[in-house]
């Protein structure tokens, strides 16, 4: 089916010129009329559908100076049902990767976060150690200076009980590691 949406002036001008099929036929004419200058600048629309292939066309003619220039534009064709099943299917597909990629994302930041944790108790043990240490190394220091003072106030010579508290310090350290 063939439908023309012209402007009504140019309908006048084909009805004028009766004696043509179709205002097309008349448009050479029409092109010499001096007097119809504004009607050949404007657009005539012509829209054709059928009904197989279900397609809509539109195509727009315009006349300038005697020159006929045809544009094809806004072509489009209505999805049958099989286009649409598989525009479905591949929504489907593009949301299962979409879903899959964020799993593994999420996966991948639980790695690192666990990573992490098992970081974090490695380095509090450390810290605990160094604190030991601290303590044993201030526990060993407050009883060198307990021996030099013994030694500069009473003049006692402090070797053999250093090496007997020596014995007794490294005794206690040990049982308190186990």
């Amino acid at each position: 089916m063939t439908t023309y949406s012209t402007i009504p002036s140019l309908d006048f001008i084909a009805t004028d010129f009766g004696k043509f099929d179709s205002f097309e036929s008349a448009l050479p004419m029409i092109g010499e009329t001096a007097t119809i200058e504004m009607a050949m600048k404007e657009k005539i629309t012509k829209t054709t559908t059928t009904d197989k292939p279900k397609t809509t066309t539109t195509t727009t003619t315009t006349k300038t100076n005697n020159t006929r220039k045809r544009k094809k534009s806004n072509t489009q064709s209505v999805p049958s049902e099989e286009i649409l099943k598989r525009k479905r299917e591949l929504n489907r597909i593009s949301a299962r990767k979409s879903r899959e990629k964020k799993k593994m994302y999420i996966s991948q930041i639980e790695r690192e976060v666990d990573e992490l944790r098992q970081e974090r108790e490695r380095l509090i043990k450390l810290v605990n150690s160094l604190n030991q240490e601290v303590e044993r190394q201030r526990k060993r220091s407050d009883i060198d200076l307990l021996f030099h003072l013994l030694q500069k106030k009473f003049g006692i010579d402090s070797s053999m009980f250093t090496s007997q508290l020596n014995n007794s310090y490294h005794e206690n350290h040990h049982s308190q590691n186990n």
